[in-house]
């Protein structure tokens, strides 16, 4: 193995740089992925109950949630850090208290599933076959 590396080195050092980095590269992406995936499959992190130090973000992962729905319910605020901001720093910049933004998404959320289930409650077909038919 060590003389296939050492060959393919001395034939395309530059070519082994930028396999050896993508590999790096991928191997990272691979696990975020992973990592990203146990941690929201894990139950404890559904629909936990909203808080101040949580983000957007989240939320509508936590909630399973367009991120549109919890954004359009915080209401407009100027976007003062770079990152992420959290409930506490988006109500400090309206001069709110945090509560009324998280109650405010609490009920967009509810809206939202009640949308949702009305909208998969109507396309379910009828388990009733139609007259004549056995």
């Amino acid at each position: 193995m060590i003389r296939f590396i050492k060959r393919l080195w001395s034939s395309a050092p530059f070519a082994v740089l930028v396999l050896a980095a993508s590999l790096i590269v991928a191997g990272v992406f691979a696990a975020r992925s992973i990592a990203f995936w146990a941690y929201w499959n894990d139950p404890a992190h559904r629909a936990q109950a909203i808080e101040p130090w949580m983000t957007p973000k989240y939320i509508s992962h936590s909630w399973r949630v367009p991120p549109d729905i919890v954004i359009d319910a915080m209401g407009p605020f100027e976007h003062v850090k770079k990152g992420p901001m959290s409930l506490e720093h988006i109500a400090a910049t309206q001069d709110v208290d945090p509560q009324v933004i998280v109650n405010a998404i609490q009920d967009a959320i509810q809206d939202f599933t009640d949308e949702r289930q009305n909208a998969t409650s109507k396309l379910k077909p009828s388990k009733r076959l139609p007259q004549g038919v056995k």
